[in-house]
């Protein structure tokens, strides 16, 4: 009996056929594999709430020793109760053990002090800072460190000098959903304030956080550290309370980031900004994200 094999026209239709399955199934794969990495990103955040709670416990209840010290920070404070492991350098990327410090959406890509003299070469919501060295004078860097989170630093002791109505000292406060511990950031932290309206000025386009200078001693642009779109129009975000959830782009200005916050600031609903459009500038990417 003969046999009968496939035509030239039968193989490239099954061919055809399986290259039209792989066109569908491909972004519904891309978007399960995005969502399977911010699901990922919420648990480290709050794993990282446990840490500062276990930190917080130790010192009855208040953030203890981080400020007026040399550790000062909370990536310094907080390293005895977590293992950062050791960050080297392979084929011009730095490699870190610990992945508690990685966002999985930001985990490849790197500005470093290390080769760019603490100047971003590139802004954007995937790039995640560090490798530090030990030479920077900044107490936010601990050598070797590379990561995507950052803290608020209203969540600490003040430091001498400072305006202690503003700091909140102890994550046993009322209303804790509202106020920001720990989020997907493009430095190791900022520090918003409403009575510093240069740090609520918004990010000029999908990723800017910089401002032209080193970004560790200034506060302009503070919030911009935060407002990535790096989770499907948002970022993650750790509150006092332990909740972890995506911030939509325009809320982290309705957030309580500090004691004195003024949630009518111009960037809220409260403060008037859907009578108001242009404060997100006049070709702003925000413009049409929802208000809050």
């Amino acid at each position: 009996m003969r046999r009968r094999g496939f035509t030239l026209i039968e193989l490239l239709v099954v061919i055809a056929i399986i290259a039209l399955l792989m066109a569908i199934l491909m972004p519904a794969l891309s978007k399960v594999r995005k969502q399977a990495r911010a699901v990922t990103c919420q648990m480290y955040l709050k794993q990282w709430h446990v840490i500062f709670s276990l930190y917080c416990q130790d010192y009855n209840g208040s953030f203890g020793a981080g400020a007026n010290s040399k550790n000062d920070k909370w990536l310094n404070y907080l390293r005895r109760y977590y293992s950062p492991g050791e960050t080297r350098w392979n084929e011009g990327k730095p490699v870190q053990k610990s992945k508690l410090l990685l966002c999985p959406m930001a985990s490849s890509k790197f500005w470093s002090d290390e080769t760019a003299g603490n100047t971003p070469q590139t802004q954007s919501a995937f790039i995640a800072w560090g490798v530090f060295k030990s030479t920077m004078g900044n107490t936010w860097e601990v050598h070797g460190a590379c990561g995507s989170y950052g803290g608020n630093t209203w969540a600490q002791i003040p430091q001498a000098g400072a305006i202690k109505e503003k700091f909140w000292q102890t994550m046993n406060v009322p209303n804790g959903n509202t106020i920001p511990l720990i989020a997907d950031c493009a430095t190791v932290g900022g520090r918003p304030d409403t009575g510093d309206g240069k740090s609520l000025t918004p990010p000029e386009y999908d990723g800017h956080w910089y401002d032209g200078t080193a970004p560790g001693p200034s506060n302009a642009y503070s919030i911009t550290r935060f407002v990535l779109n790096r989770h499907n129009r948002g970022s993650n975000m750790a509150f006092f309370d332990g909740t972890v959830r995506l911030i939509p782009l325009k809320e982290y200005w309705s957030l309580r980031w500090c004691q004195m916050w003024d949630l009518s600031n111009p960037y809220t609903i409260a403060g008037d900004v859907r009578n108001n459009r242009g404060i997100w500038g006049d070709n702003s990417w925000m413009v049409n994200e929802p208000d809050f």
